[in-house]
């Protein structure tokens, strides 16, 4: 059995870890100039897991179940209220989920990561004074998916789906109500 350290030292490359440093620099160095910016901007970080259901597919060669697996969230926001009652919000999050297939007892991961980028206008119902400032938001987003592992000539499960280095992107565009 493998050394966990080795486990884990395999499935992020150091362009990853690089990366992630970079990211976290960045967002070190945003929080410490926020008092700079006075009472016209908010700024946000979240972190958390991340986490997707499987879905089957199914071909002539059999049928197995596709999606990824668990794993970590971070990002954060930066809002710019403009006026007294028209702002707006822009958000980053970096999910790191491996794409996993699975079928039989036999189960294959491959390295991927996704990148989330959403802006939305809000229209508070109250003034920027007030301490309860209703909202109703408007805005698009994408949403970006990369395969980063290795790819293989013969893969587990290849009879029925491939797991390989391609992107893909999701665009959205969303309405909410919310609170604060």
């Amino acid at each position: 059995m493998s050394n966990p350290v080795q486990i884990f030292q395999t499935r992020i490359s150091p362009n990853r870890i690089i990366s992630m440093r970079l990211a976290f620099f960045t967002l070190t160095a945003a929080l410490g100039v926020l008092p700079a910016f006075g009472q016209n901007f908010e700024f946000g970080v979240a972190g958390g897991g991340s986490f997707y259901q499987s879905k089957t597919i199914t071909n002539s060669r059999g049928n197995a179940d596709a999606g990824f697996n668990n794993g970590f969230a971070v990002g954060g926001q930066v809002g710019h209220n403009m006026y007294s009652h028209l702002g707006g919000e822009f958000r980053y999050m970096y999910l790191q989920n491996d794409a996993k297939l699975s079928s039989g007892g036999t189960t294959v991961a491959f390295g991927s990561s996704a990148h989330v980028l959403h802006y939305d206008f809000l229209y508070h119902f109250a003034d920027r004074s007030a301490s309860i400032r209703p909202y109703v938001a408007l805005g698009a987003g994408i949403k970006y998916f990369k395969g980063t592992g290795s790819e293989v000539v013969a893969q587990p499960l290849g009879n029925i789906a491939l797991l390989t280095k391609t992107n893909e992107r999701d665009q959205r565009i969303g309405f909410s109500w919310r609170r604060r």
